[in-house]
Parts: structure tokens; sequence; C-alpha cells
């Protein structure tokens, strides 16, 4: 470059050096002969050799441009010929078919180009064929007018969009870009370029895109609630039908004139500029509210939302805002948010994986938030990779075949895509094509169809495992909806006696008694509607050969084929309707058989009344005079008697008040056994307190440790809980009488309202004759080591079971005893009621 920069300046140099000598020769060599020199004559020669002088140098510098030009030609020539072959190799590789032609449109030169626009052969379009036989009749006189443009100033280059017929396929619009073409001369003149390229996609996405405008404009103008648009400078640009209704204005006294603070009470000025830094620091607004003046005058207050936006076109910033007239809340919001349902397709917050990729390279060129969430890529990550690689390996090929053959993969099906942790799962693939800058690209939307795919299939095997259990059940199954049966199972075959084929020409209530039709047909159409009615009822169906069975059937809805219907199964319980017949008449008998059996038990009871007074009157009576006399003898004839009679009248004494006391032990537990009952919660922590202070009273001189547990609780009768506690205390005391550190001890059990058990480390007993511990008069001790009747045992026994509990104990000799009471709670307990 820089040689050719070189020789390119020596001409020039040499051409000024002529210029400047030949001014400095003509300037001042006459002047010096004038001066120098009087003689005309010799003023003369000297004139003509000055003249010679100047040829001759004129001549080698003539011959010196010509020798430096010649050279250059060549040169200039070589460098002409290599540009023109790398000239024809772009014309004939490149997006655009070259035509030159001349002004009367004579065909002169057409690149290979042309077959791929056009599907001519170059060699159709040469040979001075006519320009206008190729081009629509309707833009001949469009390209005229454009050839006749260059011979004013300012047209070197005309674009122009025209429609040529492309061979076996009608017309086609392309893109003419129209030029001189200064490089060679023809008869007619300088010949004309054109550059012609298939545009008839780029047109239909300038459609589309103008249809989508003028969709969205129509959205925007025409939704029901308040839009308008304002820059940086406040004024609004844009505003909506809607919100001029809420103002009251026209769209020609807002537009660029009015501003939101024309438009709101001063006294909200302020917060205005506030929310206004907001958004440019957010992005967005949420609920504003304001008081605005309506035109009338009248104020109203409005709630304001708006979002920071950037327009695509000019990378402006504009806000979009929306108002609402909360006079009318409920519908502005529910509108609103219809609106924004319907319309919010914003790329980046899209709740399904999207991304955009170059269809040439496949690389990624964009992806959204859910994107990355999804595939566990980082957005560097995907901008870095193809579309290759969210595939699994062997799915590659294929994705390649079918890209090549397809241009436009708007449903391009299910998928399966690979996530970064190597995860492999299926998308059903969505994708438009776009042009971005000049490239063509897609935008594609994913939606994971994994989990509708393992449904799809649960719900196959599902049905299939319905079927087989349906048609295996020896039970009516059935799917009815409206009046009609739409499945029937080879048990409904069986239990009605019907075929399958009969019972569709049937309603499904057709086959149930006439006593039950009408409450049958209104559940099993009320269920189909998803009302409330009793999920299993019973009712009597007459089978083909008119005998009448029993169902026990039962409905829930469902969805069949897109409508509303319901599954019924139904099992046959007539030999359990039989039964439960039967049933019902031995209980009217057991009913009868209780009043009797009741009835005399009352005439027990009152002949056990009767004996108890006989007891306590007529039995009482005789030993009272038995033990009367005794002590007359004894105290009147002592001195009369000797040791062995005094001896004997004072066993016949104490046998007759031992005997008097056992009767008082017998009547005590009758009365307990007959006693009704009071139920209520009985705190055993006190009634223990209670009973162990009367026993220390009445020894106060015995060593004892006692112990309870806190707050123990149960459900039962008071006065008769009292009693089990006096006689199972009392035994304690009593059995550890011999030792000098006695412990009793009242416990909880897990359940504190359970029971509780009472320990003691007396002198305890065998466990082989547990049988007999609560037997009256049974005793296991002799008298002589502890006193007793042997009724108090029996007493709690008895006060226990009326409770409905039980009792239990654990001993062993000479270390102690543990009695475990356990009684029901308070809803089991008897008497509750």
């Amino acid at each position: 470059m820089r040689r050719e920069k070189k020789q390119l300046l020596t001409p020039v140099t040499i051409t000024l050096l002529y210029i400047v000598s030949g001014v400095l020769w003509i300037a001042f060599s006459d002047r010096l002969v004038v001066t120098l020199i009087d003689d005309i004559e010799l003023m003369s020669r000297i004139q003509t050799y000055k003249g010679w002088v100047y040829v001759l140098i004129t001549g080698l510098l003539l011959y010196m441009l010509i020798r430096l030009y010649s050279s250059r030609l060549r040169k200039t020539g070589e460098e002409l010929s290599r540009s023109e072959h790398r000239y024809r190799n772009l014309v004939d590789h490149s997006g655009y078919a070259i035509l030159l032609f001349t002004r009367n449109l004579k065909i002169d030169y057409c690149s290979p180009v042309i077959t791929n626009v056009l599907g001519f052969d170059d060699g159709e379009f040469s040979g001075g064929k006519f320009l206008g036989d190729y081009l629509h009749p309707d833009h001949h006189e469009q390209l005229n007018d454009a050839i006749g443009k260059f011979g004013t100033a300012g047209h070197k280059r005309i674009t122009l969009e025209m429609q040529w017929r492309k061979q076996n396929a009608g017309w086609v619009w392309t893109e003419c870009i129209l030029s001189k073409f200064d490089g060679a001369d023809t008869e007619s003149g300088h010949l004309l370029m054109l550059q012609i390229r298939d545009i008839s996609r780029i047109r239909e996405l300038y459609r589309q895109a103008e249809q989508s405008h003028k969709k969205f404009e129509n959205l925007f103008q025409n939704a029901p609630v308040g839009f308008h648009i304002y820059g940086p400078d406040k004024k609004i640009s844009e505003i909506n039908q809607a919100e001029l209704d809420i103002l009251g204005y026209s769209r020609d006294e807002i537009v660029n004139l009015k501003s939101w603070t024309d438009l709101i009470s001063a006294d909200q000025h302020s917060l205005f500029e506030k929310r206004w830094e907001k958004i440019f620091r957010t992005g967005s607004l949420s609920n504003a509210r304001y008081t605005v003046k309506k035109k009338s005058g009248k104020l109203v207050e409005v709630v304001k939302n708006a979002r920071l936006l950037q327009d695509g076109s000019t990378g402006e910033y504009i806000i979009l805002s929306n108002v609402v007239d909360v006079t009318e809340k409920n519908r502005s919001e529910e509108l609103l948010k219809e609106s924004e349902t319907r319309y919010r397709f914003l790329f980046k917050s899209n709740p399904l994986p999207m991304w955009i990729y170059d269809r040439v390279n496949l690389s990624f060129i964009d992806v959204n938030d859910k994107a990355v969430e999804e595939y566990g890529y980082t957005r560097e990550e995907f901008l870095s990779m193809t579309i290759k690689d969210i595939r699994p390996a062997e799915d590659v090929p294929a994705l390649l075949r079918n890209y090549r053959k397809l241009k436009n993969l708007h449903n391009a099906g299910i998928l399966r895509h690979k996530k970064k942790d190597g995860t492999e799962f299926q998308v059903e693939i969505i994708a438009n094509p776009l042009v971005l800058n000049g490239n063509e690209v897609e935008i594609v939307l994913a939606y994971d169809v994994s989990e509708q795919i393992k449904a799809e299939t649960e719900l196959r095997e599902s049905e299939a495992k319905f079927r087989k259990l349906a048609e295996t059940m020896d039970a009516i199954v059935v799917i009815f909806r409206g009046d009609d049966f739409v499945y029937i199972n080879k048990g409904t075959e069986h239990i009605t006696g019907y075929t399958a084929e009969e019972l569709r020409t049937m309603k499904f209530w057709s086959v149930v008694h006439s006593d039950y039709q009408k409450i049958t047909r209104k559940s099993g159409l009320a269920r189909q509607r998803g009302e409330e009615v009793d999920n299993t009822y019973d009712f009597r169906i007459v089978r083909k050969d008119g005998e009448e069975r029993w169902l026990s059937f039962s409905a829930t809805p469902i969805m069949f084929e897109g409508e509303k219907a319901a599954i019924g199964t139904g099992f046959d319980v007539t030999d359990r309707k039989m039964a439960e017949l039967k049933i019902s008449e031995l209980n009217r008998n057991l009913e009868r058989r209780v009043r009797e059996r009741t009835a005399e038990l009352e005439a027990v009871n009152a002949e056990l009344e009767a004996f108890s007074y006989s007891v306590s009157h007529d039995l009482m009576s005789p030993l009272r005079g038995i033990d009367g006399f005794s002590e007359v003898l004894l105290e009147e004839y002592e001195h009369k008697l000797d040791e062995t009679a005094r001896s004997y009248l004072s066993k016949i004494r104490a046998g007759t008040q031992r005997m008097s006391d056992l009767i008082d032990e017998l009547l005590k537990l009758s009365r307990i056994t007959r006693a009704d009952m009071q139920m209520q919660e009985v705190d055993i922590t006190a009634l223990a307190q209670q009973v162990m202070d009367d026993l220390k009273r009445s020894e106060p001189g015995r060593k004892v440790e006692f112990t309870c547990d806190d707050n123990i609780r149960v459900y039962g009768d008071k006065g008769l809980i009292k009693v089990v506690l006096a006689n199972l205390l009392g035994n304690a005391w009593k059995f550890t009488s011999h030792r000098e550190q006695a412990l009793i001890e009242v416990k909880r059990l897990q359940n504190s309202r359970d029971g509780f058990t009472v320990h003691d480390n007396g002198a305890g007993f065998n466990m082989q004759y547990k049988h007999k511990l609560f037997s009256p008069f049974q005793r296991l001790h002799k008298s002589s080591e502890f006193e007793g009747s042997g009724i108090g045992l029996a007493t709690v026994l008895r006060v226990v079971k009326k409770h409905g509990g039980s009792i239990d104990a654990v001993s062993e000799i000479d270390t102690g005893s543990v009695f475990t009471v356990k009684l029901p709670a308070a809803d089991a307990s008897p008497g509750v009621n």
C-alpha cells in the first residue's frame, strides 16, 4: 500500500515542478533578459534558445510521465482483472441477483443468483431479453420513473419494491436497488444495475408486525380500564378512551398538553414527585391513590399503577400507567385482572421457560428467568451454549435433520430436554421465527409435560385396572350420563338378568322397583350435578325374570368424555336384608323378654329389701337379747359363778357382738349394691388424705409415711369411691401395723383418669390364694394376727364393678401389696345417662 502511494505521488510531484518552473521561467526570464541585454537581435536569439530549453525540459517531463503511467496502467489492468474476478465471485454468491440493463430495458448481464430468486437460469435473462417481460405490469411505470430520476441531482441509488414473475410460481415480491453502472459503454448509453432480493418473507413479517401493532393498539384503546403513556417530560403522549371517560376530557385536550400534575390536586404534587423517582428507581408503582379533578370540576378518587418500560425502537424510557376509578372498584379490579391475564406477555416474567436462539448457528441469544430456574444453568452459561446442549446426545442428529427440513417449528411437538444436572424430562415446544437485528432467530416457549405424560400414563393404567376390576366384580358397576347408561359391567348383567345391549336402551332407573324409581332418578341426576345427596342408599330392583332383589347402591360424580356423569356401584344385599328382618324380629322378642326379666328383677329386689329389713330387725333382736342377758348374768351373779362359767358368758357375748358386726357389714354390702350413683369428677388425692388423717387420729402413736400423687381424679360416685379408699387404705394401715416404719402410697396410673394404685410394705399375702381375696368372709390371715370381718375387699370389688371398672392385686409375703383400681372415663361410665 505504501509503494502504491509513492508511485501515485511521483507524477504529481513532477507536474507540480513543471508548473512551478514554467511560471518562474515565464515570469522572471523575460525580465532578466530585458534588464541585462539591450541588443534587440541578441535578445531575440536568447528568446529562441529559451523556448528550445523549455521545450526540451517539457519533453523530458512528458517522457517521464508517460513512462510512469505506462507502468501504472499495466499494473492497474492486472489489478482490475483480479478485482473483476473477485467482483464476479461476490456477485455470483451474494444474496442479491445482479441485472445490468440499458435504459430501453434490454438485459445485458444477469448473475447466477437469479435462479435462487426467480427460478430462471441466468442464461434466460441474458442476450438482450426485455426486462419488462419478467416484471409485473403494475410496476413498469414505477421502474421507468426511477430510471428517469437519474437525470436529476441526488438520485444515485434508488430502492424499490416490485413483483417479478417467478418460474412456475406466480409472482414474488423483491427489494430492488437501482443504480448506474459506470463501467462500460454500449450503443444505448450507460448500463443501469438492478440488485434484486426476495423479500416475500420479510413483507409477510412486516404485515404480521403491522397486524400485531394494530391489535395491540386496538387493545390499548379499547381496554376496559384507563391507560396512558408519558415520557421523561411527564407529558401524556398517549391515552385510551376509558381514561378519557374517567377524566371527562377529549383526546386533543390531553395528549402532549397535560401532565399528571395538571390533573391531580395541588397537595399531591410532592407525593407524585416522590413516586416518580420511585418508578425510575424500582421500575414500577402499585396502588397509588390520587384525587383527580375532572374537566367538569368534580373530584374523583383513582388508583394508579405504573411500570417503567423501554421503547424498543427509540431506546427511550416511557411509563405505562393504568388508572381505575375506585367508585367502581370491584368491577374495575376484575376487568384489570382479565386485561392483565389476557394481554401481559413479557418475556422475562413468563411463567414458562423461554429463549431466543440464532437459526443459523443454533446459539442462545437470550433466556428468561424461568429457563434459568428450570434448567439449572446460569444466564451466562446459557449464552455460551447452543440448543443442541440441552438435548440428549442421541437426539441431536434427529434434531439437525428435522431442523434442515422445517423452516418454521411453530409446534415441534414433544421433545426430550436435559437439565444441567443430567436430568432428562419431556417438554412441548412452541416456536415462532423472528428477524432480530437483521438475523433470523426463533423465540421458543417450552412447557414441561413430564407430569402430564406421567398422569396420562397413570390414567390409562388406572382405567385399564378399573375396567379389569369392574369386569371381574360380582357387583353392579355402571356409568350413567343423564338418564342413560354409558358403561355396564358383567356383574350388572348377572344381577339384573338383562344384557348390556338391552340396558343401553333403558333408563338407568328402569330396573328399579316402582316404589323407589322417583327417589333413585332424583338422587342420580343430583349426584351428576355435584349436589349433596346420601352417599349410599338401599332399594329394590326387579330382575328381567321378575324376581325382586335388594341393592346397596352408591354413586360419585365424574367427567366422562368431557360431560358430567356419575359412576355407581351396587351390591346385592338381599341376604343381608332378610337377615336384618330376622334380627328385627329377634330384637322385638328380646325387648319383650327384657321387660319380663326386668319385672322379675324388680320383684327380687323387693324381696331383698324385705330380707334386709328382716335381717336388721328379726335377727338383730335375739342377738341383742342374748348379749343383754349375758351381761346381766355377769354383773348380778358374778359371785355365784365360777371362773369357767364367767369365761363361757364372755365368749357368748363376744360371739354375739361379732355376729352383730357381720350382719352390719352384710347390710352395708347390700345397700352399696342397690344404691343409686351420683356420677361426678372425684378428687382421689383429697379423699385419700382425709381417710389417712382419720386413721392417724385413731392411732396417733404409729409411725407411718404416707405419700399421694397430686391431682389424681376419676369419674364416679364420691361416697362409694371414698368407701373404696377407706377399705384399701384401712387394710394397708392394718397390715403394716407390725412394721417399725410403715410406708403407704397412692399413685396415679399412666393416664391419671384411668384410676390409681395403693402400695404398702405390710405383711403381704400368698398369691396362690389370690382368687379368695375378694370373696365375702374369706381371710388370708388369722384373726389373732390381724382383726377383721372379711367383708372389706368384697365391698371394694362390688363398688368397682358397679362403676364398670376392675381391681387387681399383686403381693409378696413380708414385702407388701399393690392394689390397682381401674375405672372407665366419663363417657363410658355407668350412670352417665
